[in-house]
């Protein structure tokens, strides 16, 4: 399931923020949370409710043990975290589509922060009592889509003391639907323009030409979309979330790219392979080296692109200080684009296959299929608005709204109400083209 589902909109959400509301007790708001997750995560893969609790289980325990013994507990911890999410990964039906590469994104996500608190344990902070608390740390649906990644000794007491407060609430209803009409209307565009764009197999040598750039722009957009959407969702839950939009931004290097969209991401992988000698980060990069490999080699490239990201964002923090920022920057460059390939051609195999069609171009009559001709022409007005959205433009122009809201509060209802409506009527016009 994703934010994006009918069900989840129309069922699922408003059935758990009114449980979330009568509430109260610490237990039942993570006995909620839990069963709420779980059937957020597991939604039709009844098999791998075993796997997830097996696995959260055994993190638990390692945590437990660690806080007493060596190293060793937190590699075994570590390789427990990264096959749970393979296998998962694995096992997620319609490869290829936004809901697979979303999810996908998700199971890495959980892997992260197993990693971080098992990290946080061997460094001398206490292990979590609570199998309640640390299982809503890692598997909670309200960060598990596209992941918050945030230290556990940051949410830790969060987590105990959490209760949604009206005006944080309205606060994240608001964002949540920002982010609600831009995934659903521009992100789901850009997916559909891909798919359209991949459907044959023999391609038109333009093909591969438009998939690559309606993917780059559908990796931003859809990263937005549902970083604000999850944002929202903490908000109304009663977590302590930013309340910002995150954006697109041009930056010299990937940590600082990759922030723009997901602010503190580059931090929490650096603290994870922080603080090792030379022998335990090569410990910890070259497994995750080998599941990017085998993530790329199956053909489930949403995962893999984002396990190359966070390869580089690692290697990049390792790097040696004096480093030209130049070749930070071709680094970053370079890594973006083998990650925007694999999220629209999903496997090596897909790249080649689509971009052998530039070397013969003369061998077909048009340079572009007539259902991506078509598929193009009608998505165009949404991936316009969609980059239109997460444009640096769009980022000042929200900050400067912001600064001037810090000294107004009815300034600032205002402009949210305004913001609200005009994504409800995106909706509106969105499902009425789509009816047409």
């Amino acid at each position: 399931m994703i934010f994006t589902d009918v069900m989840f909109v129309f069922c699922f959400l408003p059935i758990s923020v009114i449980l979330a509301f009568t509430c109260g007790e610490d237990w039942s708001k993570n006995a909620f949370s839990l069963v709420f997750s779980l059937l957020f995560i597991v939604w039709g893969r009844p098999w791998q409710y075993l796997l997830i609790l097996a696995s959260v289980a055994l993190i638990y325990v390692f945590g437990r043990v660690l806080e007493r013994s060596g190293k060793i507990f937190e590699l075994l911890g570590d390789a427990v975290a990264a096959a749970t999410s393979f296998l998962a990964i694995y096992f997620l039906p319609d490869r290829g589509s936004l809901t697979h590469a979303l999810l996908s994104v998700g199971f890495v996500g959980f892997s992260l922060r197993a990693m971080h608190y098992l990290k946080e344990v061997s460094e001398f902070e206490p292990a979590e009592r609570s199998f309640a608390r640390l299982a809503v740390y890692l598997i909670s649906f309200e960060n598990m889509l596209i992941p918050q990644l945030r230290p556990y000794k940051d949410v830790r007491g969060e987590i105990a003391s959490r209760r949604p407060v009206l005006k944080r609430s309205s606060e994240g209803v608001a964002l949540f639907v920002k982010g609600f009409a831009l995934g659903a209307v521009c992100a789901l565009s850009c997916d559909s323009v891909r798919l359209a764009s991949t459907e044959y197999s023999a391609y038109p040598w333009a093909n591969p030409l438009v998939s690559f750039i309606v993917t780059a722009l559908g990796a931003y957009v859809c990263v937005s979309a549902f970083v604000s959407m999850s944002r929202g969702i903490s908000l109304v839950y009663g977590y302590r979330a930013a309340a910002d939009y995150p954006y697109f931004g041009f930056k010299a290097t990937l940590g600082e790219h990759a922030d723009c969209l997901m602010p503190g991401f580059s931090d929490f992988i650096a603290d994870i392979f922080s603080a090792r000698s030379f022998g335990g980060f090569i410990t910890l990069l070259a497994p995750l080296c080998v599941i990017t490999g085998g993530l790329i080699g199956l053909g489930l490239g949403a995962a893999g692109a984002f396990c190359l990201i966070i390869i580089g964002i690692a290697l990049e923090r390792c790097a040696p200080e004096g480093l030209p920022k130049a070749v930070k920057t071709v680094f970053a460059a370079t890594v973006c684009i083998l990650a925007f390939l694999l999220l629209a051609f999903r496997s090596p195999k897909g790249i080649a296959r689509a971009f052998g069609s530039l070397t013969s171009p003369s061998a077909y009559d048009y340079d572009i299929t007539y259902i991506l001709n078509y598929e193009l022409l009608r998505r165009l007005p949404w991936l316009i608005i969609g980059a239109a959205l997460v444009s640096p433009p769009a980022k000042m122009i929200a900050e400067r709204v912001r600064e001037r809201a810090d000294g107004s509060e009815s300034f600032y209802f205002a402009y949210k109400l305004c913001e609200t409506a005009a994504c409800c009527a995106l909706l509106v016009l969105a499902a009425a083209a789509a009816l047409r």
